[in-house]
């Protein structure tokens, strides 16, 4: 099943959008569902619902389930219920999935075609380049997977060098079932710009280029100084008692300011973080991102769906004179376009679009790819 030499030959140049196929062939879906009451993930679950063929789809909520036992048993016996031509899980956090479970999930399949793919996300302890257990834990589930799909084209280099040939790259999409636009009343109701650093903590910013950390601290010191209230500011590690958004407000965050804004030097291809960018653009909240690599490769264009800055005194005049008044209107038109680029190219739909290739890759299959752009 396993054709690494496809998937080498399917890996875009890196710092490109990812590769598309069509038409999408219809399959037949087992979702192990891992991920959390705080982040569903709804839109994700929809979308692969999406791929499949009529009555083709069943979902096992893995959180559900209480022991070991009880879901080895789920996935296998769903498995062999559903006769699934693809079988996808969620790796939140090391140890969940046990590798007998995915050999037995395979064979009551039944099917020369099941491709069972698990996507990695940006699990603490598995995407690293270290000798972790998490590592070592992923390269074990790895040989018995068709695919090991991670949100980062860096580490899909770092395991294929270490000999996982069947690491391949999926880039995180968004949840469009929270991430959306709003009525034009609320925009900018109150702040003037907000940054969302999610929920970054101090020992995020350890483990950084020390420019990078030095960036993202001068550009929020400066806009916080400049904008007072005006400016919002959502993250741990910022100090001065600055608090976590809960995800279910983030969109909301968004909705309410006239601007957001992208810090970071490095490709969005090569981190996880890039879905923050997509979150504020499909909220049409106008996104002031800072200039990298592969900006253009991801859609977006400064003063059409974005603004791009260079410095961090670029950034902050750029504020003030987009936020004038008179220019609001201007700076909804672009906020608009933004949205309808993450709409179209970066929600989860599309991202499990970008899947098809990498499934007929595994089934030794050539297909047709194309560049979204």
């Amino acid at each position: 099943m396993k054709s690494a030499r496809l998937l080498w030959e399917l890996d875009p140049e890196w710092g490109h959008a990812p590769w598309r196929a069509t038409p999408q062939r219809p399959e037949r879906v087992l979702h192990v569902h891992l991920a959390t009451g705080e982040e569903p993930q709804a839109s994700l679950c929809d979308a692969l619902a999406s791929l499949a063929e009529p009555g083709g789809h069943e979902r096992i909520d893995w959180t559900a389930l209480a022991t070991p036992a009880e879901r080895h048993r789920a996935v296998v016996d769903a498995a062999g219920r559903l006769r699934p031509t693809l079988i996808f899980m969620q790796l939140q956090r090391p140890g969940v999935l046990s590798p007998q479970t995915i050999q037995d999930a395979r064979r009551a399949s039944g099917r020369d075609d099941c491709v069972i793919a698990t996507w990695c996300g940006d699990v603490g302890g598995v995407n690293g380049p270290d000798s972790t257990p998490g590592d070592a834990y992923a390269f074990d589930l790895g040989r018995h997977c068709d695919l090991m799909l991670y949100t980062s084209s860096s580490q899909v280099r770092a395991h294929r060098s270490r000999g996982m040939a069947c690491a391949a790259y999926l880039q995180i999409g968004y949840d469009e079932a929270r991430y959306f636009e709003g009525d034009e009343s609320q925009y900018g109701t109150r702040h003037d710009v907000v940054f969302l650093g999610s929920k970054y903590q101090a020992s995020h910013f350890a483990g950084m280029k020390s420019a990078e950390t030095g960036l993202r601290s001068e550009v929020v010191g400066m806009l916080r100084q400049r904008f007072g209230d005006r400016f919002g500011l959502f993250g741990n590690g910022w100090g001065d008692g600055v608090a976590s958004l809960p995800p279910a407000q983030s969109g909301e965050a968004y909705r309410h300011s006239h601007l957001g804004i992208s810090v970071s030097l490095t490709s969005q291809l090569e981190r996880y973080s890039s879905d923050r960018l997509f979150r504020a653009l499909a909220c049409g909240a106008p996104v002031l991102v800072k200039d990298f690599s592969d900006a253009a490769s991801l859609g977006l264009r400064d003063g059409v769906n974005c603004l791009v800055w260079t410095h961090p005194q670029e950034a902050v005049d750029s504020v003030e004179r987009w936020v004038a008044p008179e220019r609001r209107q201007a700076l909804r038109v672009i906020g608009r376009r933004g949205a309808a680029l993450a709409c179209e190219h970066h929600a989860w739909t599309t991202r499990l679009l970008e899947l098809s290739p990498l499934l007929a890759a595994a089934r030794g299959q050539s297909p047709k790819v194309t560049r979204p752009w």
